[in-house]
């Protein structure tokens, strides 16, 4: 079985909202707010960052892959090659919003938006059979590549 996500990652002590602090992206009372709202309603931090217009997709990202160690991958600027579709099906990247997009030595790189979710590697290296590394991109990113190259198999 694989590790955990967790284990994997060597995540910085910092959260994700300490981060985007830091960088300056929203301020301590944006934090409080959003935190507020997260505890009421539940979500994603960086998913209710986006909905109240604070921060895009592609802020909120880049904010987890500094957190995560995590390369982004920005998908509509990345060519997938066509082989890399056989080894993850269809209905497994919509249900688990991940896309591969290389292998190199046996190890499948796959692009997630969801850093944090065990399930996604677990189900993709079983139905792959193959080790996998992780990547990050938008959701907006991954849908749209999903449906380009997953609408041509």
């Amino acid at each position: 079985m694989q590790e955990t996500i967790r284990q994997r990652l060597k995540l910085k002590t910092n959260l994700l909202g300490q981060i985007l602090i830091k960088q300056g992206l929203i301020t301590p009372n944006q934090l409080d707010e959003i935190l507020a709202v997260q505890k009421k309603e539940g979500g994603l931090l960086g998913d209710l960052l986006i909905k109240k217009g604070h921060l895009t997709e592609e802020l909120i990202c880049s904010a987890l892959a500094s957190q995560t160690s995590l390369c982004y991958i920005p998908l509509d600027q990345y060519e997938v090659p066509k082989t890399m579709i056989k080894f993850v099906p269809e209905e497994i990247v919509r249900k688990y919003l991940c896309l591969p997009i290389e292998m190199i030595e046996g190890v499948l790189t796959l692009v997630i938006n969801n850093p944090f979710d065990d399930k996604v590697i677990n189900e993709v290296s079983r139905v792959s059979g193959l080790k996998i590394v992780c990547a990050l991109s938008t959701r907006s990113q991954i849908e749209k590549a999903i449906s380009k190259y997953y609408a041509k198999v």
